[in-house]
């Protein structure tokens, strides 16, 4: 950004004349870290004017006209103003020497515990002033040598901020923070299963579904661990085996015994820190049979069948056996625990499958044939009927599912999901024989239906349909039923056959729901 202003404010030097300094920058001035300085002057200018500061790093405003500066190294700064309507521009710049400030730890951090001292310098300090060291808050136990800056760890953990000032000039001071641990850092849990699952020690918990494992690991400071750390500790569960003090890292396998907790600390035996907790979920899931819930429906089906069999023959005597089928093929909900996706946590994940399909028929027949052929042959009664079944079935295949354990958790289909649809018409012609108490039944049908098949790829989003044409099919068949036990059928004759040969169009694809 820097680089763009310079631009914009070379060009409009161009374009512009530069005219006599139209704001003051200040003096050069040697200031300390801890306390910085006021840049620019008290003389008023319009407020109109724009003011930009250069580089921004330690000003609290890069655009006002007194901006206070707070830097840790020697830094010039420039401001470049312009005038009302751009008809001016001007610049001045101040240079500000840190003279003294900027605290440097040597080793970076504080073992907790030990004897191991820490040296604090004040990396500027050009007129090698005397230096008073104290801590700015509580001290964590630790000792201070006031003259040296030499820090002793104590027993705490946590982080001290440390001050330096000229013991003559106590208005000169500088701060920094530096923790105390025994050289581990923190420690996070890793889902062996799924590695973007990291629990950070001390502030989430690692959820593990069922049998899993988690990679334990201590992480160090920027200055590497201490001689045999970390020291390793946990809350005594027996299906932890704890690694050698010293080793980083270690394999935990977790078992499906039940809901369990535990916590892995890489640190002394005083305070269990820094920790990570582990959990372990025992993997239950609901499963619910929801066909049965639905038998019901079925028997209410059932009985709107009758009824409209029943009224529907008393207005068009011609149209009988009027046909409704539902059938609950499958029907399930499933609810189990699952990771998130990226996420140490848990949530649920939830399964619905169902299956099924609905059929629709009846038939109409031709007064002219139906009944015509009505002898009395030999005792054998024969008579014949002609009629026309139009008939309508559907079928449906598919679940749904949501799951926190993958990148998009919201309800998505799970392959395959299926539909079929088909429509048609059967010609029905049969002659019956009934006679010594039993039943002779022959005839034909002849059938043409139209098959649309829907496959919908949840993996790429395609929708799909194929369509399936049968012109004619034929089928010809001889029964006898004895009419005193009708369990005994005999069939002597059951023969079908295509007339015409199917035709079935390619897979056409209807619309794609994936990502343009």
């Amino acid at each position: 950004m820097r680089k763009y202003n310079f631009i914009i404010f070379l060009l409009l030097g161009l374009v512009f004349p530069l005219k006599a300094q139209l704001f003051d920058a200040g003096p050069d001035r040697t200031i300390c870290s801890g306390t910085g300085t006021d840049l620019g002057t008290n003389a008023e200018i319009p407020s109109s004017w724009c003011i930009t500061w250069s580089p921004a790093e330690g000003l609290d405003d890069i655009h006002s006209a007194r901006p206070h500066a707070t830097p840790k190294k020697d830094t010039r700064y420039v401001a470049t103003v312009l005038t009302d309507s751009w008809e001016s521009i001007s610049t001045d710049d101040v240079l500000i020497k840190v003279g003294f400030g900027v605290i440097k730890f040597s080793p970076a951090y504080l073992e907790q515990g030990s004897n191991h001292t820490v040296q604090a310098t004040v990396t500027i300090n050009p007129d090698h002033e005397p230096v008073t060291w104290a801590f700015a808050g509580a001290s964590k136990g630790c000792a201070l040598d006031t003259m040296t800056g030499i820090i002793t760890p104590g027993n705490e953990y946590g982080t001290i901020t440390m001050k330096a000032f000229k013991t003559n000039h106590p208005g000169c001071k500088a701060t920094e923070d530096i923790n105390i641990n025994e050289g581990t850092k923190d420690v996070e849990a890793r889902d062996f299963a799924h590695s973007g699952r990291v629990a950070k020690g001390g502030v989430d918990t690692l959820y593990l579904i069922a049998e899993s494992a988690a990679n334990i690991t201590a992480i160090p400071n920027e200055s590497g661990f201490t001689d045999g750390s970390p020291y390793w500790y946990d809350d005594g569960n027996e299906h932890v085996i704890l690694p050698e003090d010293g080793d980083p890292e270690y394999f935990y396998n977790t078992v499906a015994s039940g809901d369990t907790a535990i916590f892995i600390a890489g640190s002394d035996v005083g305070g269990y820190e820094p920790k990570v907790i582990v959990c372990t979920l025992n993997y239950s899931e609901l499963s619910i049979d929801l066909g049965a819930v639905v038998l019901g429906f079925k028997d209410r089906f059932k009985q709107i069948n009758e009824f409209l069999k029943k009224n529907i023959a008393k207005r068009y005597p011609a149209i009988p056996n009027l046909s409704v089928e539902v059938n609950i093929g499958s029907m399930k909900y499933k609810k189990g625990r699952a990771e998130k996706y990226n996420n140490p946590g848990w949530d649920y994940k939830y399964t619905f499958e169902a299956g099924g399909s609905a059929k629709l028929s009846g038939k109409i027949f031709h007064p002219e044939f139906t009944g015509s052929l009505d002898l009395n042959l030999f005792g054998l009664s024969l008579s014949s009927e002609l009629y026309i079944e139009p008939f309508f079935e559907s079928s449906f295949t598919g679940s749904v599912i949501k799951d926190p354990s993958i990148s998009n958790p919201d309800w998505n289909f799970l392959n395959p999901v299926k539909a079929s649809v088909t429509g048609g018409v059967r010609g029905v012609f049969n002659i019956i024989g009934t006679g010594a108490n039993y039943k002779i039944t022959g005839g034909f049908n002849l059938a043409a239906k139209l098959t649309a098949d829907l496959t919908f790829n949840t993996q790429t989003g395609e929708l799909r349909i194929k369509f399936t044409l049968a012109p004619l099919q034929g089928n010809t068949k001889i029964g006898v039923e004895k009419l005193t036990d009708p369990k005994k059928k005999y069939t002597f004759l059951d023969y079908t056959v295509d007339l015409f040969d199917r035709w079935s169009s390619t897979n056409f694809l209807i619309h794609t729901f994936g990502q343009e």
